[in-house]
């Protein structure tokens, strides 16, 4: 299955369960009684009860914020607490509040912690401990209050209430399971290449308390907001808040909205009515979204009243607030046009319409009413876009903002509306240096949680509508009724028009343009401008687009990304080439290129420090083995553990063997002798030339770059081709080859003699490659796609000798550094390893014949 079709299919499903949701809502809420009783119920709420349900919110996140704690103990890290809360409050309220998905609260849990210097095992760590933390409570309080106190559910379901008690059952014997497991000597877990430490059992004893914790909390919660009920106890309520919460977590709505919604409706209905249950529901939303503002005040007050401190908060707003910017905006702009779409559906207060009737002509007034709703549904789209950091969306931003506010002033003088949105426009306009991004609104991509948050403010809004005018029975004298007594029409008026706005931006993304021919492959221009790229790039493999096999994507700032394609997926090389400010945007417009053809962006054997660019980009990260990189300033051949390198050079002295590095002026006179060595050792290993991630014999590339030989008296042995990285910073050695009658230690002593020549000039690393699958264990618990990937990129045990070129490579002593796959996961993964193993074998015969 494709991308694209992969992304509708699940978008259809999770639009299905929403509709379903709202289906099941609307048909317990009862036609217009019920809504009145829902508004009704809102407004019973007595303010002790909300104030009281205000402190268990904030127990709660205090829970969460212990969260944080043991799992930073875990793995040995101590900050302050105030800096500690900020994270984790920040983190947990996008997450709770809108969904991980929707602002990628992946990606900025990822960014914050990397920001204060934990390395990316120890960030797997803390989230896998948090995950495992958050869904403990599952486990053990859902499979407690379900098998204790078994779901009541409507007569028409009589059979589930005794598979509730099973469910329960089962969830203990789960949670029982894994604290065992925890108890054992194994407790090391491979997830999604990273090798994460399980807890011992009284870390998980903690866990599970704190988890439990936190998740009654929450049933405390929305248990206060409801008024009582006979035989609804608390414990039968954590229970169904268990279930609901799960249901909504693990389906691809955003936070859950509507399934949450539609499963505490159904589950209570034995006990209370739909509107005092939605009631409840709607308030719980409301009120766990208010500590996130009281988190950051909290901390701002902390930091500014340390004299010292100042300096220091506004160093950790300066470093995090470049990587928050655009998702705080995103959210904001987003509420923005919510407001504005929830104004127009609602009818002005009399008062201020009197004033506006003796202000305003009514036709400007209508006017800027279905104005102010086209203003609404744009926000909503350009949010996604401001979350991309996409310029023109920056702009767009700003005059929508600004025309939202006017049309707030002359709908209904609602000046509220009118101060936020502009407060929102004076924010926005200074941050101007976070979106940087050219790319094209009409092709920019959505997530299905996107796309439902959009499809929910617009049914929301229409429900709003429905609400407020449920007393006006419609007819078609409606759509031409222009009065200003007449708001139900202007607001109809303005809700057909916003639905049918975001009607045709939805059409003409479908219906823009597929670009329909492939790539080409890279001119002479192309190579010449890549090579002078990559003469300024600190990382040697940069150079491998001098080869010209790989497509190339340019940055007209300065930059370029190599890919190659097979089958759906675009496989980028290696991270985008260039400063810093180009290599995000770079990998934007690869991702955008690839869907354009309706193909995968994949991003193979990236660095550590780039993660967060992919995680953005919203792809799964996979280990695939560690990049040896020897520290030139502390090589030496001295000490045992260098014997075998000493031996290598020895030999070759004692049989007249000499090391040259040629500039690349003096490589055509010897390109025979290197072609002849080439075509020996391929026939001697009886493979096929690999290609994209590593370079292949061909004579304009060899001429291109130095290459390192060894000779003995005077004919040529072995040869490679050498990449020098800018400033000095690293160098490293492509295709290696000898010929057949060379001693068995030739390539120890090329090697050698290569990183002391790179020491002597002043280099910082010599790179000496991947190793690639090591640091996998073989154990029956790893991940399935480590065992596919493991079986997908043997090409043969005597040539690609994965423990062997470990071996070989421990010999120099590296440092080694982890490199990952940043690829769309799930069923899309083995087909992604499959065309990565095509593009390096050259072709499909080239997996199969080797």
């Amino acid at each position: 299955m494709s991308k694209r079709s992969s992304s509708t299919t699940i978008t259809t499903l999770a639009l299905t369960l929403l509709a379903v949701s709202v289906w099941i809502i609307h048909r317990r809420l009862g036609g217009p009684a019920g809504y009145e009783a829902l508004v009704v119920r809102l407004r019973a709420i007595s303010r002790s009860h909300l104030s009281l349900a205000f402190a268990l919110t904030i127990a709660s996140y205090c829970a969460v914020l212990a969260y944080d704690l043991v799992a930073l103990h875990h793995v040995g890290r101590r900050f302050a607490l105030p800096r500690v809360a900020l994270t984790s409050f920040a983190t947990y309220v996008v997450n709770h509040s809108v969904g991980p998905e929707f602002l990628g609260g992946g990606a900025m849990r990822y960014r914050i912690l990397a920001a204060d210097g934990l390395t990316a095992g120890e960030i797997a760590d803390v989230m896998a401990h948090e995950l495992v933390t958050f869904w403990l409570a599952v486990l053990f309080l859902g499979g407690a209050a379900l098998t204790a106190t078994p779901l009541r559910l409507p007569a028409h379901l009589p059979l589930l209430e005794t598979a509730s008690r099973v469910v329960g059952v089962l969830l203990l014997a789960l949670g029982f399971g894994y604290w065992g497991w925890t108890a054992s000597r194994t407790r090391r877990l491979r997830l999604r290449g990273f090798e994460v430490a399980l807890p011992h059992a009284g870390t998980t004893a903690v866990q599970i308390v704190l988890s439990s914790l936190e998740w009654m909390l929450g049933a405390a919660v929305l248990y206060t907001l409801l008024p009582p009920a006979h035989a609804l106890s608390f414990a039968r309520l954590t229970g169904i808040f268990v279930a609901a919460r799960a249901l909504g977590l693990v389906s691809y709505v955003p936070a859950g909205l509507g399934v949450f919604e539609a499963t505490i409706v159904t589950l209570l209905a034995p006990y209370h009515r739909a509107p005092v249950a939605l009631a409840a529901v709607l308030a719980y939303r409301v009120i766990y979204l208010l500590p996130l503002a009281t988190a950051f005040v909290a901390f701002t007050a902390y930091e500014v009243t340390k004299q010292s401190a100042f300096v220091r908060a506004r160093s950790v707003l300066d470093q995090w607030w470049p990587e928050l910017a655009p998702r705080v905006f995103a959210v904001i702009t987003f509420a923005a046009g919510l407001v504005l779409l929830l104004s127009s559906a609602q009818p002005a207060a009399p008062g201020r319409m009197e004033l506006l009737h003796k202000l305003l002509p009514l036709p400007l007034v209508e006017v800027s009413h279905f104005a102010g709703s086209l203003v609404g549904v744009g926000l909503l789209l350009l949010a996604r876009a401001l979350q991309q950091r996409i310029d023109a969306a920056y702009y767009l931003a700003l005059v929508s903002l600004i025309a939202g506010a006017a049309t707030s002033l002359l709908t209904g003088i609602n000046y509220e509306e009118a101060l936020a949105l502009a407060a929102v426009a004076i924010a926005l306009s200074r941050c101007r240096p976070y979106f940087y991004r050219r790319s094209s609104l009409i092709g920019q991509s959505f997530s299905v949680s996107w796309i439902i948050a959009v499809v929910l403010a617009l049914v929301g809004t229409w429900a709003t509508f429905s609400i407020a005018y449920r007393n006006v029975e419609y007819s078609r004298e409606l759509w031409w009724q222009f009065e200003l007594s007449a708001q139900a029409p202007r607001s109809l008026r303005a809700l057909v028009g916003a639905c049918g706005l975001a009607a045709v931006y939805s059409l003409a993304r479908l219906l823009r343009p597929a670009r329909s021919v492939s790539p080409a492959a890279p001119s002479t221009d192309d190579i010449t401008r890549a090579a002078a790229i990559a003469s300024t790039a600190p990382r040697a493999i940069a150079h491998l687009a001098l080869l010209g096999s790989n497509h190339l994507l340019f940055h007209e700032d300065g930059g370029f990304l190599m890919y190659g394609i097979h089958g759906r997926s675009w496989v980028a090389l290696a991270d985008p080439v260039g400063p810093p400010a180009v290599r995000g945007e770079l990998a934007w417009r690869f991702r955008e290129l690839a869907d354009e053809h309706g193909g995968s962006a994949v991003f193979y054997e990236v660095s550590v420090g780039e993660l967060p660019i992919y995680l953005d980009l919203g792809l799964k990260l996979y280990k695939l083995g560690e990049e040896g990189r020897v520290p030139l300033d502390r090589f030496s051949m001295s000490g045992k553990d260098r014997q075998d390198l000493r031996t290598a050079q020895n030999r070759m002295a004692r049989d007249g063997g000499e090391f040259a590095v040629l500039p690349p002026s003096e490589v055509p006179a010897v390109l025979d002798r290197l072609e002849e060595i080439s075509d020996e050792w391929l026939a001697h290993k009886n493979v096929r030339e690999k290609r994209f991630s590593m370079g292949y014999f061909d004579r304009a590339y060899l001429t291109r770059l130095p290459v390192a030989i060894v000779r003995r008296r005077g004919r040529i042995l072995a040869f490679a081709n050498v990449w020098a990285g800018a400033s000095k910073e690293e160098l490293s050695a492509d295709l290696m080859r000898y010929a057949d009658d060379a001693p068995a230690v030739v390539m120890d002593y090329l090697f050698t003699e290569l990183i002391l020549w790179g020491k002597a000039q002043g280099y910082r690393w010599f790179s000496i490659g991947m190793a690639p699958l090591s640091g996998f264990e073989r154990h029956r618990l790893a991940p399935g796609w480590t065992r596919l990937g493991r079986l997908l990129f043997r090409f043969g045990d005597h040539f690609y000798n994965y423990r062997g070129l470990r071996a070989f490579k421990e010999k120099f002593r590296p440092s080694w550094e982890p490199r990952y796959l940043a690829s769309p996961g799930g069923l899309a993964l083995p087909f992604v390893l499959t065309d990565i193993a095509i593009l390096i074998s050259g072709g499909i015969g080239g997996v199969i014949g080797r």
